[in-house]
């Protein structure tokens, strides 16, 4: 999501600084958001915020990347790194390709994004080692945007919030499950593990 500090190099790179709550609503047929929750984003239920996750939402492929790989293809398209490499991404929504390196972290985290041709994508998306695929719903929600994601190679939903300091990230309320910290929830974990 873009915010007031990303900004942009003149190879097209888009420089983040994302800080971002994220949230289990639901896991392998168990729910962690409650009815109050949930009216709280505009859902009678789970089943009303799925029916609307399937409706004209985009899908999205991302594959993760071996970081040595990662490494080479930033160099290649211009990037500077200039924070310890935690991951590298190919990705594919409504029509669009991207590749993408993120910092080490889990609340707070440097992103680096630039749009790449189809092509691009096709020739080093074999080198992956994992991927992940989703539905993403887009909701207003406390002046934020609440992004929710409906995996779908997995029984799986997450929610996110992204806002602009660490201080505005303490104050969200609590949406299911907070998993912020938990490591097993990072899309590049998720995409290697055995579904």
């Amino acid at each position: 999501m873009a915010s007031e500090t990303d900004t942009w190099d003149c190879q097209g790179v888009k420089k983040m600084q994302e800080i971002e709550k994220k949230y289990l609503l639901s896991e392998g047929g168990e729910y962690f958001i409650t009815d109050e929750q949930l009216a709280r984003i505009g859902y009678r239920n789970i089943n009303d915020l799925l029916a609307e996750t399937f409706r004209g939402v985009s899908m999205t492929t991302s594959g993760y990347l071996p970081l040595e790989e990662g490494r080479e293809l930033a160099e290649e398209l211009g990037f500077t790194i200039d924070f310890e490499l935690g991951e590298a991404r190919l990705r594919h929504k409504a029509g669009r390709y991207f590749f993408a390196v993120k910092s080490n972290g889990s609340l707070e985290r440097t992103e680096l994004e630039k749009e790449v041709s189809k092509e691009y994508f096709e020739r080093h998306f074999g080198k992956i080692d994992g991927k992940v695929e989703k539905s993403r719903l887009k909701k207003p929600f406390q002046g934020y945007t609440l992004e929710i994601d409906v995996y779908m190679d997995r029984p799986l939903i997450v929610a996110e919030i992204e806002v602009p300091t660490q201080e505005e990230a303490e104050k969200l309320p609590v949406l299911g499950k907070e998993i912020t910290e938990d490591q097993r929830y990072k899309n590049k974990n998720l995409s290697r593990e055995k579904k």
